[in-house]
């Protein structure tokens, strides 16, 4: 099982309590992080290589994000 980056799951409820509730994943290798940013109300957008991108199409976490 993937889990979310530490500094991911400390940094959103700062995020929250700002108000920055949109978020870009630069990189997002395999959307662990930015799955879970937008199950935790943020509206993300993920971006990586576009092979990288490719490999994750049908991943069930896109209709997330």
């Amino acid at each position: 099982m993937v889990t979310v980056a530490e500094s991911v799951r400390r940094y959103s409820s700062f995020f929250k309590t700002r108000h920055a509730m949109d978020v870009l994943d630069y990189g997002t290798g395999t959307m662990r992080n930015a799955v879970y940013l937008a199950q935790e109300g943020f509206s993300v957008y993920a971006a990586d290589l576009p092979e990288q991108v490719e490999k994750l199409r049908g991943c069930p976490g896109l209709r997330h994000i």
